[in-house]
């Protein structure tokens, strides 16, 4: 009887591990005290070694001590990842958080690149067998590491633990979508479906990367068959980055099944991230031979003509006023009108007819509306993100999770329905605050249209000009000591004002340098370049790409974010023609 880890292959989303990835320095669950410290970096000496030799550069030194066989130290051109695994080969674990290490009692080389090392060992009076091999590859710089066991009789409260290298010499961060980012420590009892299924650990220095991961032949991601039973852990300076197998709150090794656990390690000393990240995904790649299989569904004309006919009768358009979010959401998002009424002239543009032209300037109506306009605000110039369809005011700025009303209005303002709380920026969430990042968006869009209205039609909408100035001008107000951006800027009284940490910012990261094109103003500009210092050092070299999900907790990882550094970096490329851009591109 084989255990649920068999050898299905399924389709993976590389995505979710390259955009990596995750929420920051958050845990799902409470860190292990320092005593349940699993590696140990001092041991008995070295009686013997055995040396595998891979592809660029990859080295693996097996030692054997005064107890038997250790996995030892794990290189890349001669230098050690850390410090070296000197108590055994497998990891056991029980519920009394007790470790036990098991060295091998043999080691034997197959070839220059193989071994296979095994032993047995008395745990609670249940005979338990294992064999670790140890492959590494011959063309780049990567290692399987596939761990065997069985027992004799059921072994309840241990779970077994599987890793292959330390990480108490360097302080280590980890990344894993979409649980944990740019984290020092991660306690994850029972992962579930999350894409690649592979944890991203970096030195803070990023002068070593390493892709830790499971097999993705094994059925890990088949929610037909999979069991639940794995989970992750990892502490810097303390617990070696490890799967652990057997169910974290039950573990039990059963009698008669025989567990295999591949996992997968890819390295790179680029010493930085985009060239870290890059290499390390061809290699996953190439390796397990992920392949992006065609699907024609339809030609583009088919697609847009579905597209127009689908926006033209949707129910969600609110006539006179704009786009329903969501049939399950009544509200319309003011912040965005002005990309749907940039969309909607476009369409005007193409097909002469009026009703998109009218649907858009409709939008850009209600976006004005939106909009802080009384200079002795503190937040003169933002617009709400939320205006209500619900016709109940007691359903307005109700916060269905705190179970309370938001009431973040400060000022006087022109439009009575801004006074009433009909435009808001509650979200019927618990993140208070002007969402910056849509207004980022909102100012973006507002001067394009402007712009392609007066060139079309030379019809000079001066009110949207002026209204995007006025939003950009908050959000350079809005800029934290570290160059970025808030997510959120709350509105509760006693805390007006008041900034969130620094998030990736990608609508508004793309909008400035168009805003700086179309104002001539330089103060965009300058905003910009600190927007890009921060994305390089604070969130490419984090790893940490947060803040697309407005409404969320500011540490919640979002794809888009990903996707919106992508965006920022090929629009610097088509202006300036700078290969980097591309390279990052790519690497995000």
């Amino acid at each position: 009887m084989s255990n649920s880890l068999g050898t299905d292959r399924v389709a993976v989303a590389l995505l979710a591990i390259v955009g990596s990835l995750s929420a920051s320095a958050h845990t799902v669950v409470a860190a292990e005290q320092s005593k349940s410290r699993v590696v140990a970096s001092t041991g008995s000496p070295v009686l013997e070694t055995m040396t595998l030799a891979g592809g660029d550069g990859l080295g693996w030194e097996i030692q054997r001590r005064s107890t038997g066989w250790t996995l030892g130290v794990l290189q890349l051109r001669g230098k050690p990842v850390d410090a070296p695994l000197t108590e055994g080969v497998l990891l056991l674990r029980s519920t009394k958080d007790h470790n036990r290490w098991l060295p091998a009692a043999e080691a034997k080389k197959l070839d220059d690149r193989t071994a296979i090392l095994s032993g047995q060992a008395d745990v609670d009076g249940t005979r338990l067998r294992f064999t670790v091999e140890i492959k590494l590859r011959d063309d780049m710089s990567a290692a399987q590491v596939t761990p065997r066991w069985s027992v004799d009789t059921d072994l309840n409260g241990w779970e077994a633990c599987v890793g292959c290298f330390d990480t108490t010499a360097h302080p280590w961060r980890c990344t894993i979508y979409p649980f944990s980012g740019n984290a020092d420590t991660v306690a994850i009892p029972r992962l579930m479906y999350c894409g690649v299924p592979a944890a991203l650990l970096f030195r803070e220095d990023l002068s070593t990367v390493v892709l830790f991961g499971i097999d993705p032949a094994t059925d890990y991601l088949n929610p037909g068959t999979w069991t639940g039973t794995t989970g992750l852990h990892f502490q810097s300076g303390a617990i070696s980055p490890q799967f652990r197998i057997g169910g974290a709150k039950s573990p039990k090794l059963a009698k008669g099944v025989d567990y295999t656990f591949p996992v997968q390690v890819f390295l790179s000393d680029a010493g930085n991230s985009a060239d870290a990240i890059t290499a390390l995904a061809r290699n996953w790649i190439n390796a397990n031979e992920y392949q992006v299989e065609p699907l024609t569904v339809r030609t583009p004309q088919e697609a847009f003509d579905l597209f127009v006919a689908g926006r033209r009768h949707s129910k969600m358009w609110r006539p006179g006023l704009g786009y329903q979010i969501a049939d399950m959401w009544p509200i319309i998002c003011p912040a965005e009108s002005p990309i749907n009424a940039y969309m909607d002239y476009l369409l005007y543009e193409q097909t002469g007819d009026p009703i998109w032209r009218e649907r858009a300037f409709d939008q850009m109506r209600l976006m004005l509306r939106a909009q802080h306009t009384d200079p002795a605000d503190p937040h003169f110039g933002v617009v709400e993100t939320n205006y209500e369809l619900e016709e109940d005011p007691k359903r307005w700025c109700w916060s269905w999770r705190r179970k309370e009303y938001l009431l973040p209005f400060t000022g006087e303002q022109a439009d009575t329905e801004l006074k009433s709380g009909r435009f808001n920026s509650a979200d019927h969430g618990r993140c208070y605050g002007f969402k910056l990042d849509k207004n980022g968006y909102a100012a973006r869009y507002a001067l394009l249209l402007w712009e392609r209205v007066k060139a079309h039609e030379g019809l000079d909408r001066q009110e949207w000009y002026a209204a995007a100035v006025r939003i950009a001008d908050w959000i350079v107000r809005q800029r934290n000591p570290d160059g970025g951006l808030p997510m959120v800027v709350d509105y509760r009284p006693g805390e007006e004002g008041t900034n969130s940490m620094s998030v990736v910012s990608g609508r508004t990261l793309v909008a400035m340098p168009a805003i700086a094109r179309i104002t001539g103003d330089e103060t965009y500009s300058k905003l910009a370049e600190d927007m890009e210092a921060f994305l390089r050092s604070r969130v490419e070299g984090r790893y940490w790409f947060t803040g697309a999900h407005v409404d969320l907790w500011p540490k919640d990882f979002e794809a888009d974010s990903v996707w919106q550094a992508v965006e920022y970096w090929l629009d610097k490329y088509d202006r300036s023609k700078d290969p980097e851009c591309l390279k990052r591109a790519e690497a995000n």
